[in-house]
């Protein structure tokens, strides 16, 4: 999902086997065309990446970046192995913020780095549900765990 709008993205299955910079739904926004307001609910993600694959930077389950605003994931399955189960980045000058976090299932999901990265830059990210790794790096970030 790329540029301008509000989204819908809901009750998909997705199987993602690339490896290197593979992501399996990529929330992104140009600053010609911010993106704001996508919702990601319900859907089942599983990175397929065989063991021992070195990811690239934009590996994930789900990846919000660039100039990406206002955004919520909420309760997807994540499952498989990738560099991140979640991802906030950055990406050519574009900072998201003001994103959130809310009930995902990371049961089962290997990550390389850990299972949620937030980037440098990134901006009141919030981050909701069971006890995760968080590598976070943005600044306002809220996390909540809850079993």
């Amino acid at each position: 999902m790329v540029g301008s709008g509000s989204y819908l993205i809901a009750h998909n299955s997705i199987d993602c086997g690339w490896a290197d910079g593979a992501t399996g739904i990529n929330v992104f926004a140009r600053a010609f065309a911010p993106e704001a307001s996508a919702i990601v609910v319900d859907n089942y993600v599983t990175m397929l990446a065989p063991e021992g694959t070195v990811f690239g930077a934009s590996s994930a389950g789900i990846q919000i970046r660039g100039f990406a605003q206002g955004n919520s994931v909420l309760n997807n399955r994540i499952r498989g192995r990738a560099r991140a189960a979640l991802a906030v980045n950055n990406n050519n000058g574009g900072i998201p913020g003001n994103n959130s976090f809310v009930a995902n299932d990371l049961d089962g999901f290997q990550s390389s780095l850990a299972d949620i990265f937030i980037d440098a830059g990134a901006t009141n990210t919030s981050v909701i549900g069971r006890p995760a790794r968080v590598e976070d790096h943005g600044t306002g970030t809220v996390i909540v765990p809850m079993r």
